[in-house]
C-alpha cells in the first residue's frame, strides 16, 4: 500500500489457507509439490489518517468511489478502518532434510520455494456507521510472486500408512526484500499441519 498507510495502526490477521501435496522420499531427503490457496489479510485504522490525493494511488477505486467518499468517511465516522483481502494460487516446491528420528516421531529442516499466484485483490472499507464496502483493488502488489523460506517438519507416524504432519515455515519475498523493488516487503508464517497417506508401489 501506500507509504502513508505506514502511519497508520496496522494489523496482520491470522487466516487459513488448504491444499494438496505429493512429497517423494529418497532415504533422508523429501522433495514435496503440490497447490495450494494461500489467503493474507490486514486492517488499517484510518482515525487521523493523511487525506492527500497521493494516498489512494496505489488504489484503483471502484466507479462508484471517489476519494471525497474515502475521506468523508475518515473524517466524521467513529472506528473507520480498511481491510485488505489478498488470496493466492501458490505453488510450493519443498525439499526437506530429516536430521532426527527416534520411534515413530522424526523431525526435518526445510527449503522451501513459492511461486504465488494473485488470484484476488479486495479492499474493503468500514466504520460504526458502515457496513463492509468494496472499494477497488491495491495496485502495489504484483499478479505473482516468489517466495523463499525456511522451516521444520514434524512428523508423528500414526500407522503404517498414515503420518500426522506439522510444519511451520517461515517465508518472504525474495523480489523486494532482497532488492530496492518500489513493491511492498512481505512476510508470511505459515503453520502447516495435515495427514499424509504413504503409498507404497
Amino acid at each position: 500500500m501506500n507509504p502513508n498507510f505506514a502511519q497508520t495502526n496496522q494489523h496482520q490477521q491470522i487466516t487459513s489457507s488448504f491444499g494438496v501435496y505429493y512429497k517423494l522420499k529418497i532415504d533422508k531427503v523429501t522433495i514435496k509439490a503440490g497447490l495450494s490457496f494461500t489467503n493474507l489479510a490486514y486492517r488499517y485504522d484510518l482515525k487521523g489518517f493523511n487525506t492527500h490525493p497521493e494516498a489512494y494511488h496505489s488504489m484503483s477505486l471502484n466507479s462508484n468511489i471517489t476519494p471525497d467518499y474515502i475521506n468523508d468517511v475518515i473524517d466524521n465516522h467513529e472506528n473507520p478502518s480498511l481491510k485488505h483481502y489478498l488470496s493466492y494460487y501458490e505453488i510450493p516446491l519443498e525439499i526437506g532434510l530429516e536430521f532426527f528420528r527416534r520411534n515413530k516421531f522424526s523431525t526435518d529442516a526445510i527449503m522451501s520455494f513459492s511461486t504465488l499466484i494473485k488470484r484476488k485483490d479486495d479492499l474493503i472499507l468500514s466504520s460504526s456507521q458502515l457496513t463492509n464496502t468494496n472499494i477497488g483493488e491495491s495496485v502495489s502488489f504484483r499478479k505473482s510472486e516468489f517466495y523463499l523460506g525456511i522451516g521444520l517438519g514434524f512428523r508423528y507416524q500414526l500407522s503404517e500408512r498414515f503420518n500426522l504432519n506439522v510444519n511451520p515455515i517461515f517465508k518472504t519475498n525474495s523480489l523486494t526484500v532482497f532488492s530496492d523493488s518500489p513493491y511492498p516487503k512481505a512476510y508470511i508464517f505459515q503453520v502447516q499441519a495435515g495427514l499424509s497417506y504413504n503409498l507404497r508401489f
